[in-house]
């Protein structure tokens, strides 16, 4: 898969983790903005905001923009990073050493020892009057090392000494099926104390400057860094074995009253044999829907002399309380890194979310959540792995996960991850703990635009095009829009394909079209659209062979006309483009009052009672594509057409025939002749027949001394050819002793 590349930035920028992060066993991945020309990076990983020296805890010239703290000691020490607050800033450096640009604006992040959580199955705690210091060999399901959180060191005199802290969340069985929850922490003591003493607690839960009490409960003089305020204290006060316990709550504004522990549902006692004082405090004293826990507690355990002075610590702390130990039972994302939301860096394909495996920690399993906020108030997703067992081995649980649905295109996303505990009651495997939730982590979903689209001919085609384009990585799918308009609101095709071609199946009329394709994860969730791509259809207009401009036709034209044919990319070579056609004439170039016919072959002979009258006519044709819309058509031709006149054969012109008869040559396409024969010029009163011979032998006496005479075709709709006239002198002999044939008498028009 293709990672993600950061924009350039003038000097490094960190971009992750988030300023605040809390981080679980090992330190996060620091990442920032690389600087055009860098060749190192110089990381500085500090105790202390200020980045003094003392406080410098590594620092290293990183190759890449990336950087893990704990690889480079500078105090010497192969050991992973302790438990505590860090703060960290880089610069670049050029080939030669030379600084590029002022140090980033710094950021810290908590780390936090992983804090185990008791099961009678997996990690059994030691059960009262024993502590969590005992190191009972017969007990193989419970290690005082890995409860073990901040290490004491011996305090002068010793009855105020405090010695190692063990914290751990204790699953407690106090009765048949009676399963409570608590935070169970226990630490070294002096098994003899001279005077009475007093064993302060405070726990921190948001790590937020001044968000919790500035001073003590009991108004003693403890001063505690801004950072790290209490908001909850249990003072344990012990005379000899004996011992007292109350606990604190800060309300935003002061300490409320001390309540004894065993009021809440708490419990203490001291263990001579472990020489330890252990606490029980109900969990959701602590951590509840209503208060602002980080994720991680913030600890610290010291002892007062009867005048409130302290006297010991642990962890160990100068005169400011400003290094508390850090637990967590979260699990630490690892990827993808955090993305801020000016998103330098976006996904193209859904990635797969992972993070720690917790060590051993009564682990059964996880919980995974993704939303479209960081409140996880819109949960698109949620996912569950455990086993079904008791058993203590939980590594086959995968630490990753893949999201098994098709999320929306250029959106943000949030997903976290908790622990699921192992059941603590066999009888029911609902019965189970969760550790809180990791930190929301943001990734931003966008997808690869699909490559290469185009269709198949130029941007003006003659016929509907084939769309194409390549395929995309993590398509499920493609849809295609075509549209009227290039905002693609009026749809006019909007096809899902499984393929990287289509060619729509009912043809588009001339126009001009605009068209997208998009990836599809998933039926009907989309990815980026391809630009908006125009074209332009236009069919062919046909080449008209006959007849054209200023010719003379003589008789009912015969129309005809090339066949439209375009280059295709099918395997046949050659397509007919056009399965019809569309004929118009006219008798003017309006074409108004048209006549059209369709016809699919490539020449047009009038049929009956459609022929033309002499005159001048227009013509044009326009292919015809599959759903009977026309094409351009061709441009308009023009031609006059004109019968031929007969040609007169007998009587000759101003003889006196004798005997009498007419005759003229014949003409094709005449249904038959119309003959007149007058005795004026003006053929006035005169004497009309119509005959289908082209003879014709009058059977009245002709007595005037001059006539005139004159024929003309008629075609089979009635439409009259030109005429020609002719002359004879009068008295000619009739014929009428000749033997003569009589026809029947067409009616004259």
């Amino acid at each position: 898969r293709r990672v993600p590349q950061l924009p350039f930035a003038p000097t490094a920028t960190p971009i992750h983790p988030e300023d605040g992060f809390e981080a679980v066993a090992v330190a996060p991945v620091l990442g920032w903005l690389p600087v055009p020309n860098a060749a190192t990076y110089q990381v500085q990983v500090s105790r202390g905001a200020d980045f003094r020296e003392d406080a410098l805890v590594d620092t290293a010239d990183a190759l890449f923009p990336y950087y893990v703290p704990g690889q480079n000691y500078v105090l010497g020490s192969q050991t992973p990073l302790p438990f505590g607050t860090y703060w960290w800033r880089v610069r670049a450096k050029d080939g030669g050493g030379a600084v590029l640009g002022d140090w980033s604006a710094p950021r810290h992040f908590n780390l936090s020892r992983e804090l185990m959580t008791g099961n009678r199955f997996d990690y059994a705690a030691p059960a009262r009057p024993s502590t969590l210091l005992s190191n009972d060999s017969t007990n193989t399901l419970y290690d005082p090392a890995l409860s073990l959180v901040a290490d004491g060191t011996a305090a002068a005199p010793a009855t105020f000494d405090v010695g190692n802290l063990h914290l751990i969340q204790d699953r407690v069985n106090e009765g048949p099926s009676v399963y409570n929850y608590y935070w169970s922490l226990a630490f070294g003591v002096s098994s003899t104390v001279a005077e009475p003493v007093s064993y302060g607690i405070y726990f921190d839960i948001d790590h937020q400057i001044d968000k919790g009490a500035p001073g003590d409960p009991r108004n003693k003089q403890i001063e505690t860094h801004p950072r790290y305020r209490p908001n909850y204290a249990l003072y344990i006060d012990r005379s000899g074995d004996s011992l007292n316990a109350f606990f604190y709550t800060w309300n935003g504004t002061s300490w409320d009253y001390g309540v004894p522990l065993a009021n809440i549902g708490g419990k203490v006692w001291y263990d001579p044999a472990t020489t330890a004082v252990q606490a029980l405090i109900p969990y959701t004293t602590l951590v509840n829907e209503w208060n602002a826990f980080a994720g991680s507690l913030a600890v610290t355990v010291f002892s007062l002399n009867a005048s409130g002075a302290r006297m010991d610590s642990v962890p160990q702390q100068g005169s400011v309380l400003d290094n508390p130990a850090f637990v967590s039972d979260m699990p630490m994302p690892l990827y993808p890194f955090d993305t801020p939301l000016d998103n330098p860096f976006v996904f193209r394909e859904m990635p797969s979310l992972r993070w720690r495996m917790p060590a051993f920690d009564s682990n059964d399993g996880y919980q995974i959540e993704i939303a479209r906020d960081a409140d996880f108030t819109v949960v698109l997703e949620r996912w569950e792995t455990y086993e079904s067992g008791t058993s203590s081995l939980y590594a086959p649980a995968p630490a990753g996960f893949h999201p098994m649905i098709a999320y929306a295109d250029d959106e943000s996303y949030y997903w976290r991850v908790r622990v699921r505990h192992e059941q603590y009651d066999d009888r029911d495997r609902n019965k189970y703990d969760t550790g809180p939730w990791s930190p929301p982590m943001r990734f931003k979903l966008t997808s690869y635009q699909v490559g290469n689209p185009t269709i198949s001919s130029s941007a003006n085609v003659a016929t509907t095009p084939t769309f194409l384009w390549d395929r995309v990585e993590g398509a499920a799918g493609y849809t295609l829009q075509i549209s009227k308009g290039s905002d693609m609101k009026s749809l006019l095709i909007n096809k899902k394909i499984d393929g990287n071609s289509y060619t729509p199946p009912p043809t588009l009329e001339d126009g001009v079209y605009y068209w997208r394709v998009a990836m599809r994860r998933a039926n009907d969730v989309y990815g980026q659209w391809s630009p908006v791509f125009s074209f332009t259809k236009r069919s062919l207009a046909p080449q008209p062979l006959a007849p054209i401009n200023g010719t003379v036709v003589n008789q009912q034209p015969t129309f005809s006309w090339a066949a439209v044919i375009t280059n295709s990319t099918d395997v046949n070579g050659l397509r007919l483009a056009a399965p019809r056609y569309r004929l118009q004439w006219a008798n003017n170039p309006e074409f108004q009052n048209a006549t059209a016919v369709e016809t699919d072959t490539t020449a047009y002979s009038l049929a009956e009672r459609r022929s033309l009258e002499d005159g001048p006519w227009y013509c044009r044709v326009a292919m015809l594509d599959g759903d009977g819309r026309p094409g351009d058509y061709s441009p308009a031709q023009s031609f006059y057409k004109e019968y031929l006149q007969p040609t007169l054969i007998y009587p000759a012109q101003g003889s006196t025939p004798n005997p009498l008869y007419f005759e003229w040559s014949p003409l094709a396409g005449a249904a038959h002749y119309r003959i007149e024969v007058a005795d004026n010029p003006a053929f006035n009163r005169s004497r009309t027949t119509s005959t289908a011979s082209t003879r014709f032998t009058p059977l009245d006496a002709l007595t005037a001394s001059e006539y005139y005479w004159r024929v003309q075709m008629v075609d089979y709709d009635g439409k009259l050819g030109p005429q020609i006239e002719g002359r004879f002198g009068g008295n000619p002999q009739q014929p009428n002793d000749d033997p003569a044939v009589y026809l029947p008498l067409i009616p004259s028009y």
